[in-house]
């Protein structure tokens, strides 16, 4: 009996890692293959087939691959049409699902309706004006439906983790997919080479060889994905049982991510991970000096990148 417990069980933890190691080939696939981002639907059926998903599990699984997608942008695009990419397919499909299966929303977010609220009326308002002076309608509706598209984003962040579990599972998804970001950056900037979308090819500067995009167009862009997710890494990390594994992988992170930060030559970014960095430093030590030391260190880092 203890024999085929013990066979169920590791079958299953077989079958989680098989499809842990499908989702990643898929999502190469998906950035160097030109139709690889149809291996996604293949990839649903299979999860619907062996999960026996619900409604509401659906809906939960959508909206995690609605979060990472956005970090992939055109690479799980449309050929030929890279700005319809699957982050903006999936989001009318989830809020569809949302709204037809009745779950319990308000209860959901009831800690924060008051920020919905505002915001909701907020944007109805912001773009009811500016349909009055804009010279195109057109133009109008898109840019106000990146804002949509940014607002459904941080709903998403609360309605899909209520609690420590399902946030803990994402920010250990984030670290791994994070430190691929780290790998490929510190590969754009040692190398010079860059994947097909990136902006280093078509912005052709002094520096635009060797300043990484990641799965990004541009600089900008990948610095403002490392320095908005750094402190959820670092911090998930740092709750790694084991001391030396995690005072090596924070580590790691730490110093890539400075050097990518750098190498982007984004001064706004530079200046975000500086603070992380205070603050994060500020609770490990009780020091002073440290903390006068780092922050003496960190302007001339700046005064020197700038100058």
């Amino acid at each position: 009996m203890f024999i085929i417990n013990w066979l169920k069980v590791a079958s299953r933890g077989w079958m989680k890692f098989l499809l842990i190691l499908l989702a990643l080939l898929i999502i190469e696939a998906a950035v160097f293959l030109k139709y690889g981002f149809l291996l996604f639907g293949v990839f649903f059926i299979i999860l619907l087939i062996y999960f026996r998903l619900t409604m509401d599990k659906i809906i939960y699984a959508l909206g995690i691959i609605i979060l990472f997608a956005g970090l992939f942008g055109s690479y799980l695009g449309i050929p030929g049409n890279e700005n319809l990419f699957l982050f903006r397919i999936l989001i009318p499909i989830h809020l569809i699902l949302l709204c037809v299966s009745h779950p319990p929303i308000l209860e959901r977010v009831y800690h924060v309706r008051a920020f919905f609220y505002f915001y909701f009326f907020y944007f109805i308002m912001s773009m009811l004006m500016t349909f009055f002076w804009t010279p195109s309608f057109s133009e109008s509706f898109r840019y106000l439906y990146f804002l949509f598209e940014w607002l459904y984003i941080l709903f998403l962040c609360v309605y899909s983790f209520p609690g420590k579990p399902e946030l803990r599972t994402f920010s250990n998804l984030m670290v791994v997919f994070y430190m691929m970001m780290l790998a490929l950056g510190c590969f754009e900037s040692l190398t010079g080479y860059h994947l097909p979308q990136s902006g280093s090819l078509y912005y052709l500067t002094t520096t635009s060889k060797f300043q990484p995009t990641g799965l990004q167009f541009n600089t900008n862009d990948f610095a403002s994905v490392l320095t908005i997710f750094f402190p959820l890494v670092i911090i998930q990390v740092l709750k790694y049982p084991r001391k030396n594994i995690r005072v090596i992988v924070a580590g790691i992170i730490i110093m890539a991510t400075v050097f990518l930060t750098i190498m982007t030559y984004s001064r706004m970014a530079m200046l975000v991970l500086g603070i992380q960095l205070l603050l994060l430093l500020f609770s490990w030590v009780k020091s002073y000096i440290f903390l006068i030391l780092y922050a003496l260190l960190t302007g001339f880092l700046f005064i020197s990148t700038f100058y």
